[in-house]
């Protein structure tokens, strides 16, 4: 289980779940960005979860946002920090 560990303080003490803290609100707000948390924590969770390619998400980014470029950037680098936050 993933979570913003920005946001919330893990109390979960289960054996048969991972839990996973990431500061994604903290991360997104050193990226100049407080509204990228999500991505963060999505590049976070792709690289946990090797479902997809973190550039297949980035390919994602580049056909959803096609309309809005100046947004391709930022959420690409959120994407990335949460990613690399994962050793």
């Amino acid at each position: 289980m993933l979570f913003n560990s920005s946001l919330v303080e893990a109390g979960i003490s289960r054996e048969d779940v991972e839990v996973i803290g990431v500061p994604a609100s903290s991360i997104a707000e050193e990226l100049k960005s407080s509204r990228s948390a999500n991505m963060v924590l999505l590049g976070a969770f792709t690289k946990k979860s090797n479902l997809v390619s973190i550039n297949t998400l980035f390919e994602g980014l580049e056909n959803t946002l096609k309309k809005k470029p100046k947004l391709i950037a930022i959420n690409e680098k959120a994407l990335l920090a949460g990613y690399d936050f994962l050793k």
